[in-house]
């Protein structure tokens, strides 16, 4: 159940206290609002020359911005969402910061209040994008400091049927050390060349790299990532001559082992086989059922439990072993599933 302000003041008058370790504390010392805002408070608190009112409303507002960016960061570096459905009382926002309340008094005095407690979706908004642009300098101050890069970008489809598109940056640091930083996903309202053209130069004009310091780029083997003629490689290429462009090997791969699984006639009619077992029972909740209660039944005369059966990947060749490993696992058990 939800924690409550009251429940929590009934707490306090009764004297329990809680110790509270929290894994986000050394992430969100390392932000520069929270060294801001701490040290803005510890000022406040020794100056003699504000009154005691004004001195009072200042701490109060320091203290809480301090509390929601300490909430605000801890639920970013988890992926959780801050609000949910409102900013009710089963928020993740407000549950964390009534948690926090049990060790500071402060909290529950600031929570408590009607007005002016500056958690609007529009101010969580605005501090996540704080921390977003922090990062983001550190990665092309980084970047910077090394020279040279590559640019790495796919797009797909979400559920939400939008088109987004990924755009990475590798670099290698001074011991020689590889690194693949996401820059961000950005929705796109076409997936024309031009229009990813565009976007790709917009980000590094926002992140301050240089076109000149591309030496390659790294795309699926689409006709408007590819083409030899208005693909975006083409023309950033027209741009910046050494930025090499190389398929991506994931996508090669998968498109060599699609090709040669096809050419064999026995490879093809088991991969189909055992894609129409998967289907039959990941998709039917009757059978899966069924499934599951001859599994546990026969894992008494064996060692352990079988693995269930693995969905393919409609996408992936090099990760479909996994499922068909999985229907060798259960073959008896499929068989005994057959028969009835």
């Amino acid at each position: 159940m939800p924690l409550s302000v009251n429940d929590l003041l009934t707490g306090r008058r009764r004297r329990l206290r809680s110790k509270s370790i929290w894994p986000a504390l050394v992430i969100a010392r390392q932000c520069p609002e929270y060294k801001i805002y701490r040290n803005t408070y510890m000022t406040l608190e020794s100056c003699s020359t504000l009154g005691t009112a004004r001195k009072r409303h200042s701490i109060e507002i320091c203290f809480g911005e301090y509390c929601r960016m300490f909430a605000s960061f801890f639920l970013a570096c988890q992926g959780l969402a801050l609000r949910g459905h409102g900013d009710s009382a089963e928020s993740n926002s407000r549950q964390l910061m009534l948690l926090r309340a049990f060790d500071c008094a402060e909290v529950l005095e600031w929570m408590d209040k009607k007005t002016n407690k500056y958690t609007s979706p529009d101010i969580q908004n605005e501090r996540l994008q704080l921390m977003t642009l922090h990062i983001l300098r550190q990665v092309s101050n980084s970047i910077c400091r090394n020279g040279f890069y590559t640019i790495m970008a796919d797009e797909c489809t979400d559920v939400a049927n939008k088109e987004q598109f990924t755009i990475y940056i590798r670099w290698v640091d001074d011991s020689l050390t590889d690194h693949e930083d996401v820059i961000g996903l950005y929705n796109v309202g076409t997936i024309d060349a031009n229009c990813l053209a565009v976007t790709i130069r917009d980000v590094l004009l926002r992140m301050s790299l240089k076109m000149t310091l591309c030496r390659g780029q790294c795309y699926d083997g689409a006709s408007n990532m590819t083409g030899s003629k208005h693909g975006v490689a083409t023309q950033l290429q027209a741009e910046e001559s050494r930025a090499v462009l190389t398929h991506c090997y994931g996508h090669a791969l998968n498109l060599a082992i699609g090709d040669a699984m096809k050419q064999s006639k026995i490879c093809r009619d088991a991969l189909d086989t055992a894609y129409e077992i998967s289907k039959l029972i990941r998709f039917s909740p009757k059978r899966n059922a069924a499934f599951d209660h001859i599994k546990v039944e026969n894992s008494a005369d064996n060692e352990g439990l079988a693995v269930g059966i693995r969905t393919f990947c409609p996408t992936r060749w090099t990760v479909r072993g996994d499922a068909i490993q999985s229907i060798i696992d259960n073959y008896n058990t499929l068989q005994q599933l057959w028969d009835e």
